[in-house]
């Protein structure tokens, strides 16, 4: 089955999980289903041994951790 999609489709929680282990750790093990979906979409580089984050990929990254911290609510909004 081929799953090229483009830099800015959805990913499931579980690909965006393997994104993030790959900015912290180059070298992760990561399924060959999502090897091959993150290069396919531009947001890895297969460097050998390692896999790393392209520009798009950090990119993508930043804007979702963003996105989720202003998801989350604040300790001083939250009712006791």
């Amino acid at each position: 089955m081929n799953i090229d999609r483009n830099y800015g489709a959805l990913l499931s929680w579980h690909e965006f999980a393997s994104l993030r282990r790959l900015r912290s750790d180059s070298r992760h093990r990561t399924s060959s289903r999502h090897r091959q979906l993150l290069l396919s979409m531009g947001l890895v580089a297969d460097a050998g041994d390692e896999l790393n984050l392209t520009e798009t990929g950090r990119t993508r990254l930043d804007v979702e951790d963003r996105w989720l911290s202003r998801e989350r609510p604040s300790s001083h909004n939250r009712t006791t």
